[in-house]
């Protein structure tokens, strides 16, 4: 039963339920990053660097380490603050996926066990998230 409801929600946001990896791009239309069936997100290289937890209606971005990353929201992966980090093709204007051909996805690598999940701080509500605080926008930033 919770399999089919979380494939429901998964659904409902724009998610592939058929064990598609949903591409996720930079500004210059490069792919960075996916998301797997199981919001594992990986690096290009197969690089598991994040994941994505509901509640309550709103689907966060989550470190490994437990530490609060961002958002997804209709394809696109946010930071605290709500600037685009990444985006799924179609999802976001200001992202033109080109025509080229890509280099292949690396394979999945095994995902590190998850740590306890942190709220985000008061000073990453401030600060812009930058390559130095998390993971996820080591892969994605160049905006």
């Amino acid at each position: 039963m919770k399999y089919i409801l979380a494939t429901l929600l998964l659904w409902g946001m724009g998610f592939a339920t058929n064990a598609q990896d949903i591409d996720l791009f930079n500004s210059q239309g490069s792919p960075k990053a996916f998301i797997s069936s199981d919001l594992t997100i990986y690096s290009w290289d197969g690089t598991p660097t994040a994941y994505i937890h509901q509640k309550g209606g709103i689907w966060y971005v989550y470190a490994f380490s437990g530490k609060h990353l961002g958002f997804y929201k209709n394809g696109a992966i946010l930071n605290e603050q709500g600037k685009t980090v990444g985006a799924a093709e179609g999802k976001n204007p200001f992202i033109q996926v080109s025509a080229q051909d890509f280099p292949p996805k690396g394979e999945k690598q095994p995902t590190p066990n998850k740590q306890p999940r942190k709220a985000a701080s008061s000073l990453a509500k401030t600060q812009p998230l930058t390559l130095e605080k998390a993971a996820l926008v080591q892969t994605l930033v160049d905006y």
